[in-house]
């Protein structure tokens, strides 16, 4: 299955390597998360759209370039000159591991990371918390019982490594599994994702690092569903977006001392539509905005994005442009100040194609922006938008394209730079 159709295409059921989509990706920034970015100079007016361009990125196994589906999951960014972008393994490689590239302010590199043994591994959320301060996180799936793993790596500005990491379900019924990370300190770290065990309900897995080691933290009680997007603001104030099912929105909010569940809204969208929220920013502990998409509406072939804001408490639902014949989905945001908040995803049409999309709030609505659509294949556009992460002015969209000759799908990045 080619890299951005798993991106688009979410089971009920999550666990299993097999459905590796966009998640992330991250808190104050995407689908993956990272801590609250530096932000950009007030502005005493709304903001104006930036320009993005695409940004080379290496093919992260070049030895099977062009027969594999390779794209980036989520990305972080610590400053404008160091940012983190992660991917899953290679969906037909030999070497089956997550890869990672690092942003140095002009260009990205390349980076194979290390994976469980008898395992296939990917990871799904990143974390940039400081110049050769990174986390990532994902899960690994064994090769003889098919079960997933939480998976946990650092990077120490020079090489990662595997991190012992909890997983609550364990043992060979249980499935464990990280979507998302967030950071508000170097010693304060959460990750969120989910935890399934045979004949029972998925649960979402929260676990914290304290600067030694990961301990899992207890779900809000009688809750279920998975995590895939997490921010942090302070020690007692961090946020978790996902949903039930892939049929119901959710959300939960960490006081400091336990997880609670935070109301969202309904979306009247027929019998059976398809519910998530992808991802969770944070301008400040009153201003957060939550990015997703509703499927199968009126049981048709038909997405509209999702946007929620919240002034601290219940979320509430926030008109989005929808764009192409069979409409758009988000799935990641990012936030660099009140008038530059930035929501990524793809719009569908009818013809097959695929277009990035991103759209802005500059203070007063939100509006969809001119962004580059490089992959091609034969006469269809062909590009996927995952996750979104800024700091210090400097924006990011992170996903997957297809370049014309290929037949495969490759790690796409844009970049805008904020005005002063």
């Amino acid at each position: 299955m080619p890299f951005h159709a798993q991106l688009l295409r979410r089971s009920a059921s999550i666990c299993g390597a097999g459905m590796l989509m966009l998640i992330l990706n991250a808190g104050p920034g995407t689908a993956g998360a990272s801590v609250l970015a530096p932000r950009a100079a007030p502005r005493a007016t709304a903001a104006s759209a930036p320009a993005f361009k695409v940004v080379p990125a290496p093919d992260p196994d070049p030895e099977v370039a062009g027969t594999t589906d390779v794209g980036f999951t989520a990305v972080s960014a610590a400053s404008a000159t160091d940012a983190l972008a992660v991917g899953p393994n290679p969906t037909e490689a030999p070497v089956q591991g997550p890869f990672a590239d690092h942003w140095n302010g002009t260009a990205w590199t390349g980076m194979q990371l290390p994976a469980p043994s008898e395992s296939t591994a990917s990871l799904l959320g990143v974390a940039d918390v400081a110049p050769g301060n990174g986390w990532a996180v994902g899960f690994s799936t064994n090769t003889s019982t098919d079960q997933d793993q939480t998976l946990i790596e650092h990077w120490n500005g020079t090489s990662w490594s595997i991190v012992p990491s909890p997983d609550p379900a364990g043992g060979s019924t249980g499935s464990d599994e990280l979507w998302a990370i967030a950071a508000v300190s170097p010693t304060d770290i959460w990750a969120a994702g989910d935890d399934f065990v045979q004949g029972a309900s998925i649960q979402p897995l929260f676990a914290n690092y304290n600067g030694t080691r990961w301990t899992a933290v207890a779900p809000p009680p009688n809750s279920g569903g998975v995590m895939l997007g997490l921010t942090a603001i302070s020690p007692d104030n961090v946020w978790a977006v996902g949903d039930i099912s892939s049929q119901t929105f959710t959300s939960a909010q960490w006081n400091g001392t336990s997880w609670s569940t935070v109301s969202t809204p309904s979306v009247n969208a027929g019998s059976n539509p398809i519910e998530e929220l992808t991802a969770v920013t944070a301008v400040s502990a009153t201003n957060l905005w939550a990015s997703g998409w509703v499927g199968n509406i009126d049981n048709e072939n038909k997405l509209e994005p999702i946007i929620l804001h919240s002034t601290g408490g219940a979320w509430s639902r926030v008109t989005a442009p929808n764009s192409g014949s069979e409409g758009s989905r988000l799935n990641g945001i990012t936030s660099d100040g009140a008038d530059d908040v930035f929501a990524v995803g793809t719009t569908q049409d009818s013809n097959g194609s695929l277009l990035t999309l991103i759209e802005q709030f500059n203070g007063s609505s939100w509006k969809a922006i001119p962004s580059p659509d490089p992959g091609k294949q034969g006469s269809l556009t062909d590009n996927v938008l995952t996750a979104a992460g800024s700091a210090a002015g400097d924006i990011w969209a992170v996903g997957a394209f297809n370049k014309q000759g290929d037949c495969c799908d490759l790690p796409l990045a844009l970049e805008a730079t904020l005005a002063a």
